[in-house]
C-alpha cells in the first residue's frame, strides 16, 4: 500500500519574515550583481530537480540552520 505524502505547506506559522527582509532578498536574487546569478542558478536547478514540497522542506531546513548559526 502507497503513502500519499503529507503536504507541508500551509498551517500555522512558527518563524515570522517581515517585509524588509523579503523585500531584500528578492533584491538579491534578482538585482545584485554579484549573487543574483548564483541564487537564479540554484533556483532553477530545484525547479527542476525537487518537487514543491521538497523545496518547501528545503527551505525550511536552510531557515532552521540560519537561525541556529545566528544564535551562536
Amino acid at each position: 500500500m502507497a503513502i500519499s505524502p503529507i503536504p507541508i505547506l500551509g498551517g500555522k506559522s512558527i518563524y515570522c519574515i517581515n517585509e524588509e527582509q523579503m523585500t531584500e532578498a528578492t533584491r538579491i536574487a534578482e538585482n545584485d550583481s554579484d549573487s543574483s546569478p548564483k541564487v537564479q542558478k540554484y533556483l532553477t536547478e530545484l525547479d527542476v530537480s525537487l518537487s514543491r514540497n521538497e523545496q518547501a522542506a528545503l527551505a525550511f531546513k536552510i531557515i532552521e540552520r540560519l537561525k541556529a548559526s545566528s544564535s551562536h
